[in-house]
C-alpha cells in the first residue's frame, strides 16, 4: 500500500526530528518500525523542498506548490502592475 498523508505527516515529523539528517531509506525503516507505510523519493524531495523554504509544518506537495507560486507572482508584478 502507497503512503497516505497521515504517513507523510509522521514522515515529515521524523525527518524534521533528526534535523533533516535521515536517508530516505532510513526514513522508512523507522516509519515501518512505528506502524506507518514507507514515503516514496518524491515525498523526500518535497520534505527537503520544505525545509529550503523555512517552514516548519507540514505542508502537501500541491498545496506549497500554489503557496510558492503566489509568493513569486508577487516578487514579480511591480507597482503599478
Amino acid at each position: 500500500m502507497s503512503a497516505t498523508c497521515r504517513d507523510a505527516l509522521a514522515g515529515w515529523e521524523l525527518y524534521k526530528a533528526s534535523h533533516f539528517l535521515l536517508s530516505l531509506n532510513e526514513l522508512n525503516e523507522v516509519l515501518r518500525a512505528k506502524g506507518y507505510h514507507p514515503v516514496s523519493l518524491r515525498t523526500f524531495d518535497h520534505y527537503q523542498r520544505l525545509r529550503r523554504h523555512g517552514i516548519a509544518h507540514y505542508v502537501p506537495i500541491n498545496q506549497l506548490d500554489v503557496d510558492v507560486a503566489r509568493q513569486r507572482a508577487w516578487q514579480l508584478s511591480g507597482p503599478n502592475d
